[in-house]
């Protein structure tokens, strides 16, 4: 499946992805040179092709790293492998992210309690 394909059916259906956080929030993704985006609709993430218009936060995944993160099944093996490759890149496998609102913006919007819940704080 190429990352393109794997980006889509992966994001937007893993569990616990975009806990804790309000409708609206969302998330700008940059793998190699796909861009993407999810946003929190209805209590789910939603996938859209193309940039967001007025994203939290932008993350930046090589394509090696969406395969090492696929490979997760529920939100907190994935924050897991997320924060592993952030500390120690395994080869090609990279992660970095952008915050792109005040902390302020962010916590009205969930995310202190997601960052304490998936061991970012």
């Amino acid at each position: 499946m190429d990352v393109r394909e794997l980006c889509r059916r992966f994001f937007p259906s893993l569990p616990g992805l975009m806990e804790h956080l309000k409708d609206g929030a969302t998330w700008e993704y940059h793998v190699g040179d796909y861009v993407f985006h999810l946003r929190k609709e209805q209590g789910a993430p939603r996938f859209y092709e193309g940039p967001a218009s007025d994203p939290d936060l932008t993350l930046y995944f090589t394509p090696e790293a969406v395969e090492v993160l696929s490979q997760a099944k529920d939100a907190d093996t994935y924050y897991r492998m997320y924060r592993e490759l952030m500390k120690s890149p395994q080869g090609a496998a990279r992660v970095d992210y952008k915050l792109n609102k005040s902390m302020v913006k962010l916590a009205k919007m969930g995310y202190v309690k997601w960052a304490r819940r998936y061991g970012f704080l």
